[in-house]
């Protein structure tokens, strides 16, 4: 079946290319800022765009364009039988919108890590998830899944290698053990044995870049910390973080925000203050700067997911909560009855499909890649095969999307309505 695809599709990418004699350097380019969505329906319009999707060098460049103009908060919930539903946010205006829940049996999941999480069970295996392609990896078993309580998984990325590692935190009886796979290869290996017995204040980590963090408490009958446990994704190494003296007698919770590490300084039970504090870790961890003072909020049971702008996105398994840090404004969204908040943070690999129903196709793309356009002005003639190539582009899109929602829509198709579009065009 797929040979004869590509049969279908070597004939009609002669017929584009025939057309369109723009470079594939900036076709490639131009692809590379449409939503992740809308790229992978590119898959069936021409053979170049379908190989070009693919590519590794393709995907890196989507993802840079997505970290920066195409952020969205993501927030899964759990439903029953095994069905997680996935919300998306945007995260200036807030406005909520469900999309295609995602099917898995795992009722644990990691936060987002440049568009995927790790699903797993408690006592059982984990997979990596694309809930944008709704493909999956199973990880490896470790040798000491089965022998420990209970795992926990977590997912992060490095830079430096492009590649991704997940930690696992196995508990046993008196202590935890750290494990690390990275993506790709088929084993586990320990990086924190049983010897150390520091006492995470809660193991679910905040990933900030290439680095996990979690709080440590003083003792076992004490909320308070002095230190913060880091790891290293880079080199698999811990470090530790001392936290500011003056908010030691506070209760603490670490939070990301634009790919910093922040923490939340807020008075204990009975304290005199009410006003919480927002303090920045540096970019060499050696000291921290108070940034805001706000009102402390009356939301009880409620744990911070991370920062965005001015803005600290917190929750409950039933409530998603925002507050302004700049005027202390608190504001509430409620998850649908019967559904509890398993996984939220900052979704980047484009899935905005509100930006493409609110506006033309057309004026997107021309508002994102005014600059790439600028570019090419020497193709802007009236027989220009710059100004065919993005009629190509547009039309695509449009019959695409049109495709969507009958979904009979073949690649002879695409091509038949194309070909109408642009004869239309000629005239």
């Amino acid at each position: 079946m797929e040979d004869n695809n590509d049969e279908i599709l070597d004939g009609q990418n002669e017929e584009v290319q025939s057309q369109v004699s723009l470079p594939q350097d900036i076709q490639r380019i131009i692809i590379g800022f449409l939503p992740g969505r809308t790229v992978l329906k590119f898959c069936s319009v021409c053979k170049f765009w379908r190989d070009c999707i693919v590519e590794p060098a393709f995907v890196d460049h989507h993802l840079n364009c997505a970290l920066r103009f195409r952020q969205a908060i993501a927030c899964f919930t759990s439903v029953d039988n095994g069905l997680v539903q996935m919300y998306m946010f945007d995260p200036i205006t807030v406005n909520f919108k469900r999309t295609e829940p995602v099917f898995s049996s795992r009722f644990h999941m990691s936060q987002p890590c440049n568009g995927m999480v790790c699903a797993y069970d408690l006592k059982g295996a984990a997979e990596v998830l694309n809930p944008t392609t709704r493909k999956h990896l199973t990880l490896p078993a470790s040798e000491s899944v089965y022998q420990a309580q209970y795992s926990e998984y977590f997912l992060g990325y490095v830079h430096s290698t492009k590649e991704y590692k997940v930690v696992a935190l196995r508990h046993w009886i008196k202590h935890l053990t750290f494990e690390v796979c990275t993506i790709g290869t088929l084993s586990w290996r320990t990086v924190r044995g049983s010897e150390e017995e520091e006492l995470l204040k809660t193991t679910k980590p905040v990933v900030v870049n290439d680095e996990m963090h979690w709080l440590l408490l003083d003792d076992e009958s004490s909320h308070f910390t002095r230190k913060i446990l880091s790891f290293n994704l880079t080199d698999e190494k811990f470090s530790y973080l001392d936290v500011p003296d003056s908010v030691r007698d506070r209760d603490l919770e670490l939070v990301e925000g634009e790919g910093k590490l922040h923490l939340w300084s807020m008075p204990c039970k009975g304290a005199a203050y009410t006003e919480s504090e927002i303090w920045l870790a540096d970019s060499t961890r050696q000291f921290w700067v108070h940034l805001h003072n706000i009102a402390h909020p009356s939301v009880l049971g409620t744990k911070p997911f991370f920062m965005y702008k001015s803005k600290l996105f917190l929750g409950s398994q039933k409530r998603f909560i925002y507050i302004d840090i700049l005027d202390g404004t608190v504001c509430y969204v409620d998850i649908p009855s019967g559904e509890n908040i398993i996984s939220s943070g900052m979704h980047r690999l484009g899935e905005l499909n509100d930006i493409i129903n609110r506006f033309s196709l057309c004026w997107v793309i021309i508002k994102r890649l005014w600059t790439i356009f600028s570019c090419c002005w020497i193709f802007l003639n009236k027989n220009s095969t710059f100004t065919r190539c993005l009629q190509v582009v547009l039309s695509s899109c449009a019959i695409l999307q049109a495709g969507e929602e009958n979904n009979k829509l073949s690649v002879e198709d695409v091509y038949r309505r194309h070909k109408q579009d642009s004869a239309g065009a000629m005239k």
